[in-house]
């Protein structure tokens, strides 16, 4: 991927995620929202359009914080990052459940286009989020792998997260939490 480059998530890039994402906002309509709402009744009557609407509009607002990877000037991946404290259902989560820790960032998502799959964009979009994230002033940084099943096998839809694997091999290990269900990476800035 000679010709990939990353970029920090502008406040006029929504048109690129629509791009990215599709019609059906990356899986069933998530519009990378999943983490922003509690979650129940309030995600199902979410999901769609309306998950669009606040998504874009989080864009223009300057409220998220995501990297693009670029293919010349085609959006090929995406992955979100922000503090840990802007991603609402983490907290409420007691899969993640953990003492709180100020100013802690998480990386919350992936969405790589089929085309651009197991090329290394996703490796690609990890170092430029952890590097924006120890830029905007993150002390430590969170990741909430999938674990996939013992064969091995995982859908995409539910890999949007990543994998322990790609947070290993980007320095981050893995941290005890109070559920002990599904693992929490970390990583300290340098």
């Amino acid at each position: 991927m000679a010709d990939l480059t990353c970029r920090p998530l502008g406040p006029d890039d929504f048109p690129l995620i629509e791009r990215l994402f599709g019609p059906n906002g990356a899986a069933s309509g998530c519009w990378c929202m999943y983490f922003n709402i509690a979650g129940g009744k309030d995600w199902r009557d979410s999901k769609g359009d309306p998950n669009r609407v606040a998504f874009a509009a989080r864009i223009a607002a300057g409220e998220v914080h995501a990297i693009l990877a670029l293919e010349g000037n085609e959006v090929v991946g995406y992955c979100r990052v922000g503090p840990r404290a802007s991603f609402e259902r983490i907290d409420r989560s007691r899969v993640l459940a953990r003492p709180p820790q100020d100013d802690t960032w998480s990386v919350v998502c992936f969405f790589i286009h089929r085309r651009a799959r197991r090329r290394g964009v996703a490796r690609a979009l990890l170092e430029a989020a952890t590097a924006h994230a120890f830029a905007a002033g993150a002390p430590t940084i969170e990741a909430y792998p999938a674990v996939p099943p013992k064969d091995g096998k995982i859908s995409g839809a539910f890999a949007f997260s990543g994998l322990p694997r790609l947070y290993e091999a980007a320095g981050f290990a893995p941290v005890p939490n109070a559920a002990g269900v599904r693992p929490i990476y970390r990583r300290a800035a340098p």
